[in-house]
C-alpha cells in the first residue's frame, strides 16, 4: 500500500471503492489495475502518511474515512438523498461510482478540507 495525493483537479475513482478528491490523499494498492499507471503519469504522487497513519490491511477499502459509528450513504438512493440535501446537481442517470465520487468530494469540501478552488463536478479519472 502506498499513501498518495491526487495531484489533479478531478476526482480519481479507483474501481468504484476508492475515491480521492482533488488535492486529497488516500492509501492505494499499486497492484490494482491502473493504479501504478496513475502514479507513473504523476496523477497520484506518493506522500508521507499522516502521523500515526497506518496502511489499511490489503483488500480493505482505502480512502474511506469517517467518524466511528457514523452511517455514511451506501446505496444509490441514500447517496442521492444526501446530495439533494446539499443542493448538489447530478445526472438522474448517474452511476453509483459517480455519485460516490461527488459525495466524497462534497464531504471533503464541507468538512473544511477543500482548498476552495476545486469543483465537485470536475469529472473523474478512472483507473
Amino acid at each position: 500500500m502506498k499513501y498518495c495525493v491526487n495531484t489533479t483537479k478531478a476526482v480519481i475513482n479507483i474501481g468504484g471503492h476508492t475515491v480521492i478528491a482533488p488535492t486529497k490523499a488516500a492509501w492505494v494498492d499499486p497492484e490494482i489495475r491502473g493504479v501504478q499507471d496513475l502514479i507513473d503519469r504523476g496523477l497520484l504522487a506518493e506522500s508521507e502518511p499522516p502521523a500515526g497513519g497506518e496502511a489499511p490491511k490489503k483488500g480493505a477499502e482505502a480512502g474511506q474515512t469517517g467518524a466511528p459509528g457514523a452511517k455514511e450513504p451506501s446505496t444509490i438512493k441514500e447517496l442521492k438523498a444526501w446530495l439533494d440535501e446539499q443542493g448538489a446537481q447530478y445526472s438522474p442517470s448517474a452511476s453509483k461510482p459517480e455519485l460516490q465520487g461527488l459525495y466524497e468530494a462534497l464531504k471533503a469540501t464541507a468538512s473544511g478540507e477543500g482548498d476552495g478552488d476545486t469543483s465537485a463536478g470536475a469529472g473523474s479519472q478512472g483507473a
